[in-house]
């Protein structure tokens, strides 16, 4: 309805907005936000050791809601085939200079909205959030 479109807009700028400030200070970036903190205990050991154990070079991965590559460096380090995708275009523009070392021409960004993804039924492996 017309408040799930508002609830997006706002969603957008917001996100755009911090990515844009942080566009602008990106060789700080890693250095003045400590990821890490803002990433509960729980979840880091979970999730990013799921990550490492399942690690296939093979496999085609979509990460959703990739915003700024908060959670994305174990699967740039554990895979060959992804595609980051995000509603804010500006956010994608972080993780590509963040990551600028890492980036291949099997790594791809695609800005979506994760309600309604442009892509085809099985086409990855492995989806995360």
């Amino acid at each position: 309805g017309e408040g799930a479109d508002s609830d997006l807009s706002i969603e957008l700028a917001r996100y755009s907005q911090r990515a844009e400030k942080n566009l602008k200070n990106i060789n700080d970036i890693n250095k003045k936000i400590n990821y890490k903190s803002l990433i509960s205990d729980p979840y880091k050991e979970v999730y990013f050791k799921f990550i490492k154990n399942i690690s296939n070079k093979e496999f085609k991965l979509l990460e959703l809601c990739s915003g700024e590559g908060q959670c994305s460096k174990p699967l740039i380090k554990n895979f060959k085939k992804i595609v980051f995708s995000d509603l804010s275009a500006k956010s994608l523009d972080v993780i590509k200079l963040k990551f600028k070392n890492y980036l291949s021409e099997s790594i791809f960004f695609k800005v979506c909205n994760m309600e309604s993804l442009p892509f085809k039924k099985e086409e990855f492996d492995l989806v995360v959030c």
